[in-house]
């Protein structure tokens, strides 16, 4: 794949065609309709009601190519993150996301139309279901929950474009798409929103970016490992829309990709600092650490680094800070590689991953007011492990009735 920065620069000019034909016929159709409406509802219930969008999504899902698949990477993706879940959800958590705000064009994206919908907060939560659901047993198999909800992102992508082409315009040359709010949601010298390049990038931080955060974790995956894994998220992106030009060939090529999109992508800016303050405001819930508040803090700046770390708010950690964190990460190290191997341990004790996994494990994915309490309307779904890894992580809801069972295979 080409790498140079002409090719990318055109990247940035090209959305998701097929998708935004779609969605504008629909609403072409139906002039009482809206995008923001279409928004609301895909966030609130995880589905839209519209009479015709539904089954002519579903119809256009279902006659999609995405082109061959090795389906024998992809389980061994899954086998992966069933060895090392927890770890990937603090990479996910501390590292994908904390590191990924930095992306200055995602973090005024995510910033001005989640203030439109809900608590920004929640796509911590909505993110890490879709980790769950892509790599959870058959999740990417037809049917499966991971190819369902790629696909119901890919919708919302769509009619968030949408949106924002018919926002009026503001700012220097008219380049400025604000929200009702007020907020910097796109400036069009960026390039169309969610464009190609962003959309490949998100993958990346999904991927690329989740085994750096691994490896300093200490987790040692193997090259077959660590490609199966970035190859199963390119399946995601090709779910999502990704053009089979933006698709790494290799491991080697992935991680050079990534490499680019930071150099291209990531900067200071009050968009990142502001988001980024919701996700660790987020993840005090998740992480059991009430006389150790600065434990988030200090593990963003650890897996993302002092200089990114800058880029999105955060202040360097004081000297006690660091001495108290240096003991504290000897101590996750070695009770992550025990809990492993020993089920025991995992459930008497557990890694920070082990401890978040179980508290998501407890969590409904509900709407929230302004002052954090549920919003009047129907609540999503309890958040979803499958069985098998709610099982195998020794969680609560092991055995419980009504949890999602993987897809049967292919025959």
């Amino acid at each position: 794949m080409e790498l140079d920065g002409k090719f990318l620069d055109s990247r940035r000019e090209v959305p998701d065609p097929p998708a935004d034909a779609l969605i504008a016929s629909v609403f072409e159709a139906d002039p009482s309709a809206t995008s923001l409406d279409l928004i609301r509802e895909l966030v609130r219930t995880g589905a839209t009601s519209h009479p015709e969008l539904q089954p002519r999504w579903q119809a256009f899902c279902d006659s999609e190519d995405i082109g061959p698949v090795d389906w024998d990477k992809v389980e061994r993706a899954e086998a992966v993150f069933r060895r090392w879940g927890p770890q990937i959800v603090v990479s996910l958590c501390f590292g994908s996301l904390a590191g990924g705000y930095a992306a200055t064009h995602i973090a005024h994206l995510l910033l001005g139309v989640s203030r439109l919908e809900s608590d920004p907060k929640r796509r911590v939560f909505e993110t890490a279901q879709l980790l769950f659901d892509v790599l959870g047993p058959g999740g990417l198999k037809p049917g499966g929950k991971g190819r369902e909800t790629s696909e119901r992102v890919r919708l919302m992508h769509a009619g968030v474009r949408h949106l924002l082409q018919q926002t009026p315009r503001s700012g220097p040359g008219q380049n400025e798409v604000r929200t009702p709010n007020g907020d910097l949601a796109w400036d069009l010298s960026w390039g169309v929103p969610i464009n190609q390049e962003l959309m490949a990038g998100t993958i990346l931080t999904m991927s690329a970016q989740v085994l750096e955060c691994l490896a300093t974790q200490g987790v040692r995956l193997s090259p077959e490992d660590q490609w199966a894994y970035v190859y199963a998220w390119f399946v995601v992106g090709r779910l999502m829309g990704v053009q089979p030009e933006l698709v790494p060939g290799s491991l080697d090529e992935a991680r050079r990709f990534w490499r680019v999109t930071k150099e291209r992508q990531f900067a200071e800016s009050a968009a990142a600092a502001e988001i980024e303050q919701h996700l660790l405001d987020a993840m005090a819930g998740l992480v059991p650490l009430r006389t150790m508040r600065f434990i988030p803090r200090a593990m963003v700046i650890w897996l993302n680094g002092p200089e990114v770390a800058r880029m999105v708010g955060l202040a360097p950690l004081r000297w006690h800070e660091r001495l108290r964190f240096a003991g504290w990460r000897l101590l996750e190290r070695t009770v992550s590689w025990i809990e492993v191997r020993n089920r025991f341990v995992r459930r008497r004790l557990g890694s920070t991953g082990t401890k978040m996994v179980q508290r998501l494990d407890e969590r409904e994915l509900r709407e929230t007011a302004a002052d954090g309490r549920p919003a009047a309307g129907q609540p999503r779904e309890p958040f979803s492990i499958p069985a098998e890894l709610a099982g195998e992580w020794a969680l609560a809801s092991a055995g419980t009735k009504g949890r999602r069972r993987p897809p049967e295979p292919d025959k």
